[in-house]
């Protein structure tokens, strides 16, 4: 077997410093239950992949022809980081806004504590979480058809 890409729904790879392995989500009645598998605990990439879709497969979730609708997502504090040019690793302390759509895709923001301020970092991540927990209508709004009409 070949660790396929783009991945499954609801499984993520995880390479973070320690934090190595892949990490599956399944979604049930608005609840997360979710597993770290690692793979020096498992053997290697490929045993820890395996592990983590026989356990999607075996964990409970909604009963068939019931959809959850929306999805889920969380704001916390927290620190990021990236690489400068020359390698360097650095952080910085940020609100971080993370949201899994009904599918199990996840998407993330996150604003720096020193870049917005405190109150206006938490305030940009929830606003950018309601936006994604936002149910999308297909019409054109009023004010649209209503300067077309005028048009």
């Amino acid at each position: 077997m070949e660790i396929p890409c783009p991945l499954p729904a609801g499984i993520t790879r995880h390479d973070y410093g320690r934090t190595r392995g892949f990490l599956a989500r399944v979604y049930c009645g608005g609840q997360c239950t979710r597993r770290l598998f690692s793979y020096d605990k498992l053997g290697g990439e490929l045993a820890a992949f395996e592990a983590a879709l026989r356990w999607r497969s075996e964990v409970p979730r909604a009963p068939e022809g019931r959809k959850q609708s929306g999805g889920y997502g969380y704001v916390q504090r927290g620190l990021r980081s990236y690489r400068t040019a020359t390698g360097e690793l650095r952080y910085y302390d940020a609100f971080i806004a993370w949201f899994w759509d009904a599918e199990g895709k996840p998407s993330s923001t996150s604003y720096g504590v020193a870049a917005q301020g405190l109150s206006r970092a938490s305030e940009l991540c929830h606003e950018w979480l309601i936006g994604k927990q936002a149910p999308r209508s297909r019409e054109p709004s009023r004010e649209r058809s209503a300067f077309a009409e005028a048009m």
